[in-house]
């Protein structure tokens, strides 16, 4: 079962990566996508370094929470984004297992994403997985730890291939990752905008920015910001999940 955590990990950061790598293509200098622009708002976000605090609901039941950091190192002109959480689902056929995770994302001046760092482990578990992506390479490192001792190492690359392999080490069929690259590039390219909008929190309503990334029309997330680039409220339509400080009703 952890192989096949493992692999889906992976896939879902390989879409996470693709979506960066899109976005300095088509954005390269961060583009008004809409009323705000993307730029803007990023800047908002490290400028100011705040804390984001996050319960995640599944039909208001809690079933885990998100911490997310901005850090600025000026001294180096670098960005961070460290984010750690945890989930409690129930995959089918299986009790509930509780997966959690901690790692950070570095960025370059311009915000171009230079490297992504995960822990991964299914708590009273004794595996862990650890992945670290460099998006300028494309290449993917990856170690599953047993007992604090390496039992996998793998380096891959982060295209068909890399993933095809991967998957098929996991017990996946490569048809998985054939029925997203099937499709013309342009009806799974992301598609991202950014508008002034308004959330209540618990009864006031605060001024945000509403930030919002869509696949093939489906909006995966949803997040409002704070005018200093706190994340306040955020959902994920895809999955029926919503996200709010544990002190707001979500």
């Amino acid at each position: 079962m952890f192989h096949r955590l493992v692999a889906t990990c992976i896939v879902a950061f390989w879409i996470a990566m693709t979506t960066l790598l899109v976005i300095q293509q088509i954005y390269p200098e961060s583009t008004n996508i809409n009323s705000v622009p993307i730029s803007f708002i990023g800047g908002q976000f490290f400028q100011h370094q705040q804390s984001s605090d996050l319960e995640i609901y599944d039909l208001n039941k809690p079933v885990g929470y998100v911490h997310l950091q901005p850090r600025v190192d000026a001294a180096n002109d670098k960005r961070f984004l460290e984010f750690s959480g945890n989930l409690t689902y129930a995959p089918a056929g299986l009790g509930s297992q509780r997966i959690a995770w901690s790692g950070n994302i570095e960025f370059g001046p311009s915000l171009a994403t230079k490297q992504i760092h995960l822990s991964v482990t299914i708590q009273g578990s004794a595996q862990q997985f650890l992945m670290d992506i460099a998006p300028p390479t494309k290449k993917m490192h990856c170690i599953v730890r047993v007992n604090g001792a390496a039992i996998d190492e793998n380096t891959i690359s982060i295209d068909e291939s890399g993933l095809n392999a991967l998957l098929t080490q996991a017990g996946f069929s490569p048809a998985i990752f054939a029925a997203f690259s099937s499709g013309s590039a342009s009806q799974f390219a992301p598609e991202f905008s950014a508008q002034q909008s308004s959330v209540n929190l618990n009864g006031e309503i605060a001024s945000t920015f509403l930030l919002t990334m869509k696949v093939g029309g489906q909006s995966l997330i949803e997040a409002h910001l704070s005018q200093l680039g706190q994340v306040l409220k955020a959902s994920t339509p895809l999955f029926g999940y919503r996200l709010a400080p544990h002190n707001m009703a979500p």
